[in-house]
């Protein structure tokens, strides 16, 4: 068999259509190729590895099933080969589009269910879209789907979309992107009005990147526990976010960030009961009980009521006044509380007087002591 070259269209069955025009060809109602600079080939679905292909953008992340099924005039109810998202299936019989709800009900995620059962022979095409499948995890894709009624003549139909990603499906069956115009991403037009009654139906698709720079933010105040995002790095791409339920919350009424521990240096005031070893500077004030162990220093505590142990104190001279307590404690060194006794033993900053109801020892060493500074409460015995 030699070349052969043709000069004019070729129409083979309606199955095979060679529109030089158009520079396109087309196989069927499903398949359509884009000559010259397109160089776009068309088609309902794709099957094998694509390992070969070339150029193919990796965003969008959606995958497309399909299974098909041959009726046998009683099955209504038909199993769908690892499930489905509700709202993403479209369903064909013998190569037509059925309407949702109207034609046939897809709500458990698992089955499809066309009634009536569908003739013996029939050819049942269920189709499932997975969203946001592992292709590339930092995009996302949505899919819409618009069903309108036309009236009669209609050609200008109110539909949002992308452009260059809607299907139009006049009564189930799939138009040709040379049977209406859709490129102002807001209304599809029609090469020829509808009648009264035709159902038209627009599927359109988005994917978007979820790497985002911006994220909607809504002010909290709910009264309830909320868990506390984490990412494992501080910059860049992030594919997960992470949160720790039941060791970082914060509750948005009250103020409340619960952790079972804090590490590090604290900056402010901190007002409340500290449960837990607290190790670190704190920085500012801190207003409440401190059950635990604290590691680091307080320069400027008011009082210590009931801390176990603290290496310095801030001492002050002091040159006036009377009746001053001496802070005496039970052993020479470790961690011992301070103690005074009320009546026994006292200091007067003013005089320089310690006073004490008993001294021991020989005194020997004792200097610029006079009669007058010794006050005997008892009477001497002596011999001669």
């Amino acid at each position: 068999m030699g070349r052969t070259r043709q000069t004019g269209n070729l129409t083979a069955d309606a199955l095979l259509v060679n529109d030089i025009a158009n520079d396109l060809v087309k196989v069927g109602t499903g398949i359509t190729f884009f000559g010259g600079a397109v160089g776009i080939v068309s088609a309902l679905s794709f099957y094998g590895d694509g390992s070969n292909l070339s150029g193919v953008a990796t965003g969008g992340g959606t995958l497309r099933r399909n299974n098909t099924y041959t009726a046998n005039g009683a099955t209504t109810s038909f199993t769908v080969d690892d499930g489905y998202t509700v709202g993403y299936l479209d369903v064909y019989l013998n190569g037509s589009k059925l309407q949702k709800d109207a034609e046939f009900t897809a709500d458990d995620g698992s089955t499809v269910v066309i009634e009536p059962a569908p003739d013996n022979g029939d050819i049942v095409d269920i189709v499932g879209f997975e969203l946001n499948a592992p292709t590339n995890p930092n995009f996302r894709t949505t899919r819409s789907t618009s069903r309108i009624v036309a009236g009669a003549g209609q050609t200008t139909f109110s539909v949002s979309y992308t452009v260059g990603y809607v299907d139009v499906f006049f009564n189930g069956s799939k138009l040709d992107s040379t049977e209406f115009t859709a490129s102002s991403g807001s209304d599809v037009i029609l090469d020829s009005g509808a009648d009264a009654g035709d159902v038209l139906e627009f599927v359109s698709y988005t994917s978007v990147s979820v790497n985002s720079l911006d994220v909607t933010v809504v002010n909290e105040t709910t009264n309830a526990t909320r868990n506390v995002v984490l990412t494992e790095a501080t910059s860049g791409s992030i594919s997960t976010v992470r949160t720790s339920s039941s060791n970082l919350t914060f509750n948005p009424s009250t103020g409340e960030l619960t952790a079972t521990t804090l590490t590090g240096n604290v900056t402010g005031n901190v007002t409340g009961n500290v449960n837990g070893d607290l190790t670190g500077d704190v920085t500012g004030d801190v207003t409440g009980n401190v059950t635990g162990n604290l590691t680091g220093n307080a320069d400027t505590a008011t009082s210590s009521t009931t801390a176990t142990n603290a290496t310095n104190i801030t001492v002050a001279s002091q040159t006036s006044g009377t009746g001053y307590h001496i802070i005496f404690v039970d052993n020479a060194s470790g961690n011992e509380p301070p103690k005074t006794h009320s009546n026994t033993l006292k200091y007067d900053p003013a005089t320089g007087t310690l006073y004490a109801t008993k001294f021991s020892g020989d005194g020997q060493l004792l200097t610029a002591i006079t009669a007058t500074d010794v006050t005997l409460d008892c009477m001497l015995f002596g011999g001669i």
